[in-house]
């Protein structure tokens, strides 16, 4: 990528301040212009109601989580955008290792609370719904799909569902 991007802007001009960094249409872009995001399945975390407290600190790293697709929207199927907000006084590359920092330890916690509640007759109930749901609904609706693959996703991971791959779930949840 940082090649194309050399390549990009010895061919092109682009709009640039030696104070600013690159002048974007958006003023939050200004700077690299860069946002780098990743996308994560935080069912563990969404369950156990921390996924609010951690959005607010993520905001202090200059980081921000929202929905999977993007800006002002709803989480489905407990699917997120983690991107860095922060473009002005920080380097690409910096900005991608605290993304690449702050992804390793949200993994890290959804893994721990997925331990917990994976002991849950609620959770497992739910799990076990989920799948039956699945396999037998003739019509659902997109985000009733995505919610119930989650469960699923969460079953395969925490060790409860054993003849399905999480590998299929993903392909599914891309659809």
């Amino acid at each position: 990528a940082d090649k194309l991007d050399t390549l990009l802007d010895e061919n092109l001009e682009f709009a640039f301040d030696d104070k600013l960094g690159y002048l974007t249409q958006c003023p939050t872009n200004l700077g690299t212009g860069m946002r780098a995001s990743v996308m994560l399945h935080l069912p563990a975390l969404e369950k156990s109601r921390t996924i609010g407290r951690i959005a607010g600190n993520l905001s202090k790293l200059g980081l921000t989580i929202r929905g999977a697709y993007g800006e002002g929207s709803e989480p489905s199927g407990s699917l997120y955008q983690l991107s860095n907000q922060v473009t002005l006084g920080i380097s690409e590359k910096a900005a991608i290792e605290n993304l690449e920092n702050i992804t390793k330890q949200l993994v890290s916690q959804e893994q721990q609370a997925r331990e917990r509640l994976a002991k849950s007759i609620d959770i497992q109930d739910s799990v076990s719904r989920s799948l039956g749901l699945l396999k037998s609904a003739m019509v659902m609706t997109h985000d009733e799909a995505l919610k119930l693959l989650s469960n699923v996703r969460f079953g395969i991971l925490s060790g409860q569902i054993k003849d399905v791959t999480a590998d299929v779930v993903d392909s599914l949840m891309e659809k």
